[in-house]
Order: structure tokens, then C-alpha cells, then sequence
């Protein structure tokens, strides 16, 4: 997924991603559905993404920003769907542990955006990412929090209405996420495959790491065996 913004004159914030493909754009700060374009971006590729000339991201002369947000386990996913009208339905996710945040939009009409996010004050709670509005109760996510498999939706037009399009980008973050490990204490241990990155010579280096041990006696935290 790129989000691409004009930095020196008003403009529209863009968001393309390679599941709703390249000439699909929606926007950040309205409510509109899919926009086709195919000179904004112009293809995906494995070492980032060509652009077009259209003035929204590449307009002579003008200054852009653009955050990037690949597809990986413990970072990133983006999950589409047609709504069924069905209140609780359960949509699978790949993002292999508990979302932090998710941002549902529908492609399909004009409706807000629905943002759960972890820190709010409840899972019956939402933020809107077109409004400036504090959290308010909205049942886009039909009052559940998202889980390390599935983000369960309502039956409205927020999030699952019948035969509508939709879109969400989850991002990790949740509390026991994906990049963490906890052991249960009984000969735990994680082990990396030896790699010449290991081999540090004899010059200064660091290697750094938070760990959080219930007891200390006689435990090795970071070793290396040849």
C-alpha cells in the first residue's frame, strides 16, 4: 500500500494498493469510494512503485511524501470484501497476530472511514479518518476487537452492507504482537541460523534487546556456538 501527499500546495492524501490494484485510489481525508486513475500510479515493483504525471504525485517542481506498507506477517495486510448485510461476520486476515489498528473504507460508495485502534476507550468505540470528530460508538466492528486471525464487521454501510465493496488495512501493534517472543519457562529458547553478520571483528559493536526475566540465576540471555 503507498499513501502519497503534495507537500507544498493543497492536494489530495492518495492511498493505491496492489489487492484493489495500481489505477485504484481512495483518499484519506473524504468519503468517496474507489477513484479510477492511471497516471497516478502506474505499476507496483519489487523495489517500489513508478508514478505517472499526474499533479496529485508528481506534478514539476512540486515536493511529495509517500509512505509504503508491505504485506508481512507482523506488520501489514489488506483484506477486501463484498458485504453480506450480516451483523458479526468474521473477515480471515493474514497479519499472524492481533492488529494494533484497522482502517475499513467502502470502495464502492460514499461512507466515512471506521478506525479501530487498541487505545481507544472501548471496542464499541471508532474514529473517523475523514472527520477531525473525537471517538465516537459505532458498531463498524460490531463491537468486538480484532483477533490474531479474523476482524469481525457489522451490517451497516460502515463496514458490511449488502453487496457494497470494502477495503481494511490492518496494522500490528496489538499487546502480545507478532515481533515478541514469551516463554513459559521451561527450556525455552530461540535459536537463528549461524550467518557472517554474526562475525562483528574486533571492533566496538552493541547488540541490544529488551527482555523482561521473572527470575535471573544462572540464565544466559544472548550467546553464540560454533
Amino acid at each position: 500500500m503507498t499513501w502519497i501527499k503534495k507537500r507544498n500546495t493543497s492536494n489530495r492524501n492518495i492511498v493505491t494498493d496492489t489487492v484493489r490494484g495500481s489505477n485504484k485510489q481512495i483518499f484519506t481525508e473524504r468519503n468517496d469510494g474507489n477513484s479510477t486513475d492511471s497516471d497516478n500510479i502506474t505499476s507496483f515493483n519489487n523495489n517500489g512503485f513508478s508514478l505517472g504525471t499526474n499533479n496529485r504525485v508528481n506534478e514539476n517542481g512540486h515536493t511529495y511524501s509517500s509512505w509504503s506498507f508491505a504485506k508481512s506477517k507482523g506488520f501489514f495486510d489488506v483484506v477486501t470484501w463484498t458485504g453480506n448485510g450480516t451483523a458479526g461476520r468474521q473477515l480471515s486476515h493474514n497479519l499472524g497476530c492481533a492488529p494494533g489498528m484497522v482502517a475499513i473504507k467502502c470502495t464502492s460508495d460514499n461512507h466515512n472511514w471506521s478506525v479501530w485502534h487498541r487505545g481507544l476507550s472501548s471496542n464499541a468505540k471508532t474514529i473517523t479518518l475523514n472527520d477531525n470528530a473525537a471517538e465516537f460508538t459505532n458498531d463498524a466492528f460490531n463491537g468486538a476487537a480484532p483477533s490474531s486471525t479474523v476482524i469481525h464487521v457489522s451490517s451497516t454501510n460502515a463496514s458490511n452492507a449488502n453487496t457494497k465493496t470494502y477495503v481494511a488495512y490492518l496494522f500490528a501493534g496489538g499487546e502480545e504482537g507478532y515481533n515478541s517472543v514469551k516463554f513459559d519457562g521451561s527450556n525455552d529458547y530461540l535459536s537463528i541460523a549461524d550467518s557472517d553478520d554474526f562475525s562483528f571483528g574486533s571492533g566496538a559493536f552493541t547488540i541490544e534487546a529488551w527482555i523482561k526475566p521473572e527470575t535471573i540465576s544462572n540464565k544466559g540471555f544472548i550467546a553464540k556456538w560454533t
